[in-house]
């Protein structure tokens, strides 16, 4: 079994992701050592192991991922507004879910988007004009936003993405002041707490919408219905069964997937840039790589002969996570490579921390894209690079972000020059995305203006 376990305190791990963010974890593994494993217990809730080495993640991921499903206090918090979406929900549910969609995000069915997300950040970026100064993360949450409608409802949405863009601020700031407060997530739904209101709020504005979609759907039929990611998941049926979704159901999948869908494309895109101009080299090889194109619009055709830009985001997700910790509960007593733990344990997977490891990555605070060279990633041990997860629950929109971040970063390299103005910095507390801290402005210089 090697090395005890370190006991934590939960006041001192407080106090580190206050003052640190997500970059604490690094601090937080430091103490940990080499047992690998923390222990904290949390009086009267239940007892939290952070598991940092590899083959400990692989093993709750992968071997034990029947036992150890999402945390049940986070899954009710969520239910309320996300239904059993695929993202919270476990068991029987969740695998009838994931048989569902998984045909929708099949490569040969993902890759017919790609056109429709370069027409449209070609609009976007068209309004860009020489010496602008602008917001980088607005920027690319603009962009990802009027995507993910489209991919998701075609053009049916358009008219109303100021009040989705509305109605998912106050869902993501309900939700994730009921992450942070235990108190808050023990409440239902109807407490007079400000931001369970909010929260209430924004998922029935966006639920009145998605009715809406789904019910002129249904009124014309399949072969009538825009191609698009909501005629999909209405109409797929369980091979076993023949059943569809519900309208609940699909409400659930959709809001998972339309939050999913643009705000971790939009962070890593805007993390991405901020890299690209820290390191006028990685500058300077990206755009040799973005001339092969000619000036013309990058396709998904072109994607397999622009490695860099790929290995560019490989990086960056590296160094800057979206998803900076996963969480699971274990339903039964399990055993992770000889050590015991028990049923109703929680286990924090400190994914930042995991991709700074000076184990498994040489110099992990320099950022080098060259490190993913050669399909590197699959030279690299079990459980260590894990930005979509891994095993059954991988991001089932992995290659589906992956493709539109490459899309967007090459056309964006292809047709400006970005300077930033300010220092990107991680943001202090324990967000439940890492986006920036503070606002980076960008100074934008069309190339060849």
């Amino acid at each position: 079994m090697g090395t005890a376990m370190t006991t934590l305190s939960l006041r001192h791990l407080q106090r580190i992701l206050r003052e640190q963010g997500p970059a604490g974890s690094i601090s937080i593994s430091a103490e940990i050592g080499a047992s690998g494993v923390g222990e904290m217990r949390v009086p009267f809730i239940m007892r939290v192991f952070y598991l940092m080495k590899p083959e400990d993640i692989h093993a709750l991921l992968v071997q034990h991922n029947d036992e150890a499903g999402k945390v049940e206090l986070i899954a009710r918090i969520a239910r309320t507004t996300f239904g059993n979406g695929i993202l919270f929900s476990n068991g029987a549910m969740w695998k009838r879910q994931r048989k569902l969609m998984q045909p929708v995000f099949h490569h040969a069915h993902v890759k017919a988007y790609g056109e429709r997300m370069v027409n449209i950040a070609k609009q976007h970026i068209a309004q860009w004009k020489p010496n602008n100064v602008l917001d980088l993360a607005n920027e690319m949450h603009a962009i990802t936003l009027r995507i993910v409608v489209d991919t998701l409802f075609s053009g049916d949405a358009t008219g109303e993405i100021d009040e989705i863009r509305e109605a998912i601020h106050d869902i993501g700031a309900g939700f994730s002041a009921q992450a942070q407060s235990v108190f808050l997530a023990l409440m239902p739904d109807w407490f007079p707490a400000p931001a369970l209101r909010q929260k209430n709020r924004g998922a029935k504005k966006f639920n009145r919408i998605l009715e809406r979609l789904i019910a002129e759907r249904r009124k014309l039929g399949e072969a009538n219905s825009p191609q698009d990611l909501l005629t999909s998941l209405m109409f797929t049926k369980d091979s076993d069964t023949g059943e569809t979704m519900s309208n609940e159901q699909l409400r659930g999948e959709l809001l998972t997937l339309y939050v999913a869908g643009h705000e971790t494309t939009a962070n890593l895109l805007a993390w991405s840039l901020h890299f690209i101009s820290k390191y006028p080299e990685v500058a300077q090889k990206l755009l040799v790589e973005v001339d092969l194109l000619e000036g013309k619009p990058p396709t998904t055709e072109d994607l397999a002969r622009l490695p860099y830009s790929k290995m560019i985001l490989q990086e960056t997700l590296r160094m800057r996570p979206p998803v900076w910790f996963m969480q699971r509960q274990s339903a039964v007593p399990l055993t992770i490579n000889g050590r015991s733990y028990p049923k109703n344990a929680m286990f924090f997977i400190l994914v930042y921390a995991n991709h700074h490891n000076p184990a498994v990555f040489t110099e992990p605070n320099i950022f080098r894209p060259e490190r993913w060279a050669n399909d590197a990633e699959k030279n690299l041990p079990k459980g260590a690079y894990t930005p979509f997860s891994t095993g059954a629950r991988i991001c089932i929109g992995n290659g589906f972000a992956m493709m539109e971040a490459q899309l967007l970063l090459t056309l964006i390299m292809q047709r400006f020059q970005i300077t930033l103005l300010d220092e990107a910095q991680i943001p202090k507390g324990t967000p439940i995305t890492l986006s920036f801290a503070k606002p980076v402005r960008m100074q934008i210089s069309p190339i060849n203006a």
